[in-house]
C-alpha cells in the first residue's frame, strides 16, 4: 500500500512539475514578447523626437514612456541611458515651441512636465542613471533659449520641482548607500549656476529672500557631508561666484530704500549655521565677492 501511495505521489508531482514547466515557458514567451514590443517602442519613440519632421505625442505621453525606459531593470544601462538622451530632445523640441506667439503658456506648462520628468528621473537609486539625470537637469534649466520665463513662474519651478530634489539628495547622502558625492557636488553646481545665470529674474522677486535662504541651506546641506573643507572646495567657490553676480545685481545694496542691509545679515545667519569650518570658507569668498563688486562699481 505505501508503495501505492508512493508511486502515486511522485506521478502526482511529476504532473505538477511538467504544468510548472509548461506555465514558465510560456512565461518566459510573454516576457520576451514584451521586450522586443518595449524595443520597438524605444526606436519608434526616438525616431518620432529625433526628427523634426515626425508628428510628436503629447509631452506627458512621451514623459510617462520614457519613465519607464529610464526605469528598465535591463542588466546593461543602454536603455536608461539612451531615455535621458530622448528626454533631452523632448525638452528641446517642446521649449523651441515656448517663443511662439501662439500657445506659449500651454508650451511651458508641457516643458514644466519634461523637466519633472527629469527630476523624479534624478531620484534613481543607480548612481550612473542619477548622475546622467542631474547632468540633463541642469543642462535644461540652464539652455539658454529658456528666456520666456517670468520670474515668478522661475520661483515656481525652483520651490515645487527643484528645491525638493535637491532637498532629498542632500538628505540622502548622509546615509549609508545614499547620494553620492558626485552627485552631490552637481546638486550645488546646478543651483549656483543657475542663481548666477537667472540672478536678474529672481532678484526682481518679492520673495527672493525665500528662494535665497532655501538655495544657502541646500548647499550648506550638500557641503557639509564632506570629510573636510578641502574636498569642498568647488562648491564652495560656486558660492561665491553666486554672491559676486548678487552683488552686481545690486541685491546687498544699502540704501533708504533698500532691503540689501538686511539681506546681507539674513545671508550670513543662514552661513552661520552650517558646520563651521564650511562656514568660514563660504564667508571669505563672500567677503572677497564684496570687494570685488565695490572695486568693479569705483571703475565705472
Amino acid at each position: 500500500m505505501a508503495l501505492l501511495i508512493g508511486a502515486s505521489g511522485t506521478s502526482c508531482l511529476s504532473r505538477v512539475a511538467t504544468r510548472q514547466l509548461t506555465h514558465l515557458h510560456a512565461l518566459s514567451h510573454v516576457a520576451a514578447c514584451l521586450c522586443r514590443c518595449a524595443s520597438h517602442g524605444f526606436q519608434m519613440l526616438r525616431y518620432s523626437l529625433n526628427d523634426a519632421a515626425a508628428e510628436m505625442a503629447p509631452p506627458a505621453l512621451c514623459c510617462t514612456a520614457l519613465h519607464q525606459f529610464v526605469n528598465s531593470s535591463a542588466p546593461d544601462l543602454e536603455m536608461p541611458f539612451g531615455a535621458l538622451k530622448m528626454l533631452f530632445a523632448l525638452h528641446s523640441r517642446v521649449l523651441a515651441s515656448v517663443t511662439a506667439s501662439e500657445g506659449a503658456s500651454l508650451s511651458k506648462s508641457a516643458w514644466v512636465v519634461v523637466l519633472q520628468c527629469a527630476a523624479t528621473c534624478c531620484r534613481d537609486r543607480r548612481s550612473a542613471v542619477q548622475h546622467r539625470a542631474l547632468v540633463l537637469l541642469q543642462c535644461m534649466l540652464l539652455d539658454k533659449t529658456a528666456s520666456g520665463f517670468k520670474p515668478t513662474e522661475w520661483q515656481a519651478i525652483l520651490q515645487e520641482h527643484v528645491f525638493p530634489l535637491a532637498q532629498a539628495l542632500a538628505a540622502a547622502g548622509a546615509e549609508a548607500g545614499g547620494t553620492g558625492a558626485q552627485e552631490l557636488a552637481l546638486v550645488v553646481g546646478l543651483l549656483s549656476e543657475f542663481f548666477s545665470q537667472r540672478v536678474q529674474a529672481l532678484a526682481a522677486l518679492p520673495t527672493f529672500h525665500e528662494v535665497w535662504t532655501a538655495y544657502i541651506r541646500i548647499v550648506g546641506g550638500c557641503l557639509k557631508l564632506s570629510p573636510s573643507v578641502t574636498e569642498s572646495t568647488e562648491g564652495v567657490a560656486q558660492f561665491g561666484a553666486v554672491m559676486r553676480h548678487l552683488r552686481v545685481a545690486g541685491v546687498f545694496d544699502k540704501g533708504a530704500d533698500s532691503i540689501g542691509a538686511e539681506m546681507e545679515v539674513l545671508t550670513w545667519a543662514e552661513v552661520d549655521e552650517i558646520r563651521e569650518d564650511i562656514a568660514k570658507a563660504l564667508r571669505r569668498v563672500g567677503e572677497e565677492g564684496a570687494s570685488s563688486a565695490s572695486a568693479g562699481a569705483m571703475s565705472l
